[in-house]
């Protein structure tokens, strides 16, 4: 998230209001404005809510916002009535994957292969989890897992910038969405994986239904001259709403000395000020890169952090 984001950064802006509700809008607002859509939505899940806390206006008002002006409120009550069923079917481990040390199914092995994870956030609202493509190592990742369970991994990990989201979306009456960040320095052309991109996929369309309005946008950056090229390969894997909210950052070198530093982000300095230290060093801040996202070689161990 260095030099010259301003192209890349500037569509963010744009689609800042986008329908679905846009980054840190008063969520006291959007409820009011679709109480309607939202007590309609509520009383076709009471049977599956059953009053439980959990499932309140504000995890409502995320499905609204997700299907109002796409599929309407038919769609909203299904999504939300299989969320329910699913979250309630694996409470256990959604609990689990988010308490300290606690672990996804077969993240430990996963994890081998992966440099993911938490990389910050912005401003302390907004948490930013990085990819580093080109130190991950795909084709052993999948000739080690099924495609079923890295998609199941990639799905139950987003629990945990959920529940960060949530926090602090209640916390501040604002809407808090998750940035994902993809380096693509030291990506090679055949270094990836039909396979993976299988799951990665599935799990996103799982994650259009289970996690509305959970992501922000998707900010691939250090892109090589080749990326669109590949870029068509893996799209039809995706779901539209996903490759909706990716954007293109032309900002090359950033973990490199003397890179321009994330101040020079016209996003950046909307949602952090010149503040750089929630944002690591080789995305141009001044956060020290976390464990978990230094390159597998250098890494002290394999494994990953609350994003909190």
């Amino acid at each position: 998230m260095a030099a010259g984001h301003g192209k890349m950064f500037g569509t963010m802006d744009e689609t800042d209001m986008e329908a679905g509700g846009g980054m840190r809008l008063n969520i006291d607002m959007l409820i009011k404005d679709r109480r309607p859509l939202i007590d309609q939505l509520a009383a076709a899940v009471a049977d599956l809510a059953k009053g439980e806390a959990e499932y309140d206006d504000v995890f409502m008002l995320r499905f609204i916002l997700t299907w109002e002006k796409r599929e309407g409120l038919s769609k909203a009550i299904d999504a939300c009535r299989e969320t329910i069923v699913w979250r309630r079917e694996n409470k256990e481990m959604l609990d689990h994957v988010c308490t300290p040390g606690g672990k996804a199914p077969l993240e430990d092995k996963i994890m081998k292969f992966e440099t993911v994870g938490p990389a910050g956030t912005l401003g302390g609202l907004e948490p930013i989890y990085c990819v580093r493509t080109g130190h991950c190592n795909i084709k052993g990742l999948m000739s080690t897992c099924t495609v079923k369970e890295v998609s199941d991994w990639l799905h139950f990990i987003k629990e945990r910038n959920y529940r960060v989201c949530d926090e602090r979306t209640r916390k501040t009456r604002l809407l808090i969405k998750c940035i994902t960040v993809v380096d693509l320095s030291n990506w090679s052309l055949f270094g990836g994986d039909k396979r993976f991109f299988e799951a990665l996929g599935d799990s996103s369309k799982r994650a259009a239904v289970n996690y509305p309005q959970l992501l922000g946008k998707t900010a691939m950056i250090n892109t090589p001259s080749f990326f669109r090229m590949a870029f068509s390969t893996f799209s039809v894997f995706m779901p539209q709403s996903f490759l909706d909210k990716m954007a293109l950052c032309p900002a090359t070198g950033t973990h490199l000395p003397g890179a321009q530093n994330a101040s020079t982000c016209p996003f950046v300095r909307k949602y952090c000020g010149e503040d750089r230290n929630t944002i690591p060093k080789f995305l141009g801040g001044e956060m020290t890169t976390p464990d978990h996202l230094v390159p597998r070689e250098g890494r002290r161990s394999a494994t990953t952090t609350s994003p909190r």
